[in-house]
């Protein structure tokens, strides 16, 4: 995306990969609920996740809820790679 990430030597850090990217969604515009994560940066395709802080043992398939700022929702809404659930008793909304 024309820009070059630079990154601050923290040391030895537990990182998360997530199938969200800049395709899908505004990565500056994702809040994690979950205080002990930090996003790092995206590609298009994947976001980088710093877990190191986080008290929850995130596996593989896990789910990392966030909450999005106006720009982030309005992307996400709009990406046809998006899976949007209204609720967490609602089914899967296809576009």
């Amino acid at each position: 995306f024309g820009g070059r990430p630079v990154f601050h030597d923290r040391g030895i850090r537990r990182r998360a990969i997530a199938a969200l990217g800049r395709q899908d969604t505004d990565p500056d515009g994702l809040f994690p609920l979950d205080t002990g994560i930090r996003v790092l940066g995206a590609s298009s395709d994947h976001l980088i996740l710093d877990v190191s802080d986080s008290r929850q043992p995130y596996k593989t398939g896990d789910t990392v809820p966030f909450t999005l700022n106006y720009g982030a929702l309005l992307r996400a809404f709009t990406s046809a790679y998006v899976c949007r659930v209204l609720d967490g008793d609602s089914p899967p909304i296809p576009f």
